[in-house]
């Protein structure tokens, strides 16, 4: 079925679902996806749902979206400096995601184009929603569902696929109670050092991609400064459609930078190649009889590279 099919039955047909998947258009978003685009994968999950269809995928990607709707559908647009540091900082070992205090307990992660892809195509976005066991979670058009245990979806789709293909992952707190700590990149070189090629076949990316989701969390948490809440700009009188600008994570971060001390035309040995030297997060103590803690992030820095490649300092 084609993505304007998809648009045109979810809007005529199931007017008030499309109206919860699709709540805003964003104005002057840049080199990102079709947010209407994950909208419809968001509307196919749960028409999914409520037709009993018993596909893993597409029940994972329907309960996320009833979880997104609790929370109004929040959509954050991730500039790629940011997410390249949160993605080379590692998390302490043995966290518990269902402890992990979060800024939202569902979003939508917008990734800039060509920023992320599995070995078959690219992708725009990772969904999550991360739902406590026996929470109610309502189905529009009557019914409800519950999980048995606190899960953790991580989710996309292949947008620029005429036919929306759905990907997912789900953790449960039974089997899987902790943040993976591996390398997400296969090393820390890069030809573009802000480029993230999360790369492999889908079980593959979406193990990373799930890592990456918690990472940009945890980072976002930290450093709530870096995010810039969009605003309301209008309302469509006829479709009531609501116009923002978008919610953006890390538009004006610069990651730390070392440059090299070395150069190729004086010395011996060429300056290395622009890479990163990792960060890490700390577990802080805080509050009354220092009880609770809080994620501290030592951020990773960028090391070497010639004058001729890209420059923070």
């Amino acid at each position: 079925m084609l993505l304007d099919e998809i648009y045109k039955i979810a809007a005529t047909a199931y007017p008030d679902l499309w109206r919860r998947c699709y709540p805003r258009a964003y104005r002057d978003i840049g080199n990102y996806g079709s947010v209407k685009a994950v909208a419809a994968a968001l509307a196919t999950g749960v028409l999914g749902l409520q037709g009993g269809n018993q596909s893993d995928t597409l029940r994972a990607v329907g309960v996320a979206a009833l979880k997104l709707f609790q929370q109004n559908v929040p959509t954050l647009f991730l500039a790629p400096e940011f997410a390249a540091a949160a993605s080379q900082t590692t998390p302490p070992p043995a966290t518990r995601w269902d402890d992990l205090r979060l800024p939202f307990e569902a979003a939508l992660l917008m990734f800039p184009s060509g920023f992320l892809a599995t070995a078959a195509a690219p992708v725009s976005f990772l969904g999550y929603a991360r739902i406590r066991a026996g929470e109610p979670l309502t189905i529009p058009g009557g019914g409800a569902t519950t999980l048995n245990h606190n899960s953790f979806i991580t989710f996309t789709a292949y947008t620029q696929a005429a036919d929306l293909p759905l990907l997912s992952r789900a953790l449960n707190a039974a089997d899987a109670p902790f943040i993976e700590t591996a390398d997400i990149a296969a090393n820390d070189y890069h030809v573009d050092a802000f480029d993230l090629a999360l790369e492999g076949d889908e079980a593959a990316f979406l193990h990373q991609a799930t890592e990456l989701v918690f990472r940009v969390l945890m980072a976002l948490q930290a450093r709530p400064e870096h995010y810039r809440r969009g605003r309301k700009k209008e309302v469509n009188r006829k479709s009531g459609l609501e116009l923002w600008t978008p919610n953006l994570i890390g538009a004006e971060y610069r990651a730390a930078r070392q440059a090299s001390e070395s150069n190729a035309a004086h010395t011996e040995h060429a300056s290395p190649r622009l890479h990163w030297r990792r960060g890490h997060f700390r577990q802080q103590a805080y509050g009354v009889d220092f009880s609770q803690r809080r994620a501290v992030w030592i951020e990773p820095m960028l090391i070497g590279g010639h004058s001729n490649e890209r420059r923070l300092d």
